[in-house]
């Protein structure tokens, strides 16, 4: 299974969210992501590793680290995402290197910091801001304690989000890793690499499964032609878009509609 680019468009600094039993495949973003297990035990994979959290335990994933959620067990966990700008003290680091073990018991101090967390409200205050900042780079002190890190191998994790995040946003139109590489400034054979070691997918392949994905939506939500979704979703022709769709699904798109359709 290949890793998909979460861009979140969001423009907060700190989100929160409560997860239950969540199952979410290969994917990764620019923010940092902490888990901490609350009940049940929850199977993660960080970087072609598996972990295996229980009650009380805490992940750290770095940002642009492949992972993913499995529910193999009933858990419940909050997920906190941190944008690079409320973690400024620690971004050379976050980016330069990742935990050779991301996973570890939490203390009682992270447990009461934890606590103190408050999402930030679009009316948040400068009190309120700088209070949530200063305890998460406490936060991050006490992570440091428990955490050995190491190198990451050499990759540059800015162009990763540029070339991630211009995908994201142009896909559904006439796209190459050519005319990325252009628009970026930077080559082809970077891309490919990138696509290699971190996506472990083409640049073509990767690109058809988002527009597959998108033509999925349209089928589930709207009365469009084949043809119309296929020009929508990015494709030039429907026979491209077919042959994408059966390789990717085991049917056609109508078969598709049709079966969504009639659950």
């Amino acid at each position: 299974m290949f890793a998909f680019y979460e861009n979140h468009q969001e423009q907060e600094a700190f989100r929160r969210m409560t997860i239950q039993n969540f199952d979410f495949p290969s994917h990764l973003h620019k923010e940092t992501e902490i888990v901490y297990i609350t009940e049940g035990r929850c199977i993660l994979h960080i970087e072609h590793q598996q972990y295996e959290l229980t009650k009380g335990m805490i992940a750290v994933i770095f940002p642009h680290c492949v992972h993913s959620y499995h529910a193999r067990f009933d858990y419940e966990a909050t997920i906190y995402l941190l944008d690079s700008v409320f973690l400024s003290d620690y971004e050379a680091l976050l980016t330069a290197y990742c935990p050779e073990t991301p996973i570890f018991e939490s203390s009682v101090d992270m447990k009461s910091l934890l606590q103190q967390t408050e999402p930030l409200s679009p009316t948040a205050n400068y009190r309120q801001y700088f209070l949530q900042k200063a305890l998460w780079q406490l936060m991050f002190a006490k992570f440091l304690q428990v955490l050995e890190l190491r190198k990451r191998a050499s990759e540059n994790l800015s162009l990763t989000h540029q070339i991630l995040s211009y995908i994201d946003t142009h896909y559904r139109e006439p796209l190459s890793a050519d005319s990325v590489a252009e628009a970026l400034h930077s080559n082809v054979y970077t891309i490919s690499k990138i696509f290699s070691n971190k996506i472990e997918m083409s640049f073509p392949l990767y690109l058809a499964h988002l527009r597959i994905s998108h033509a999925k939506q349209l089928l589930e939500t709207t009365t469009l032609s084949i043809l119309d979704i296929a020009l929508q979703s990015g494709f030039e022709t429907q026979r491209s878009f077919n042959r994408h769709f059966i390789s990717q699904t085991q049917t056609t798109p109508r078969v598709y509609r049709s079966n969504y359709l009639s659950n």
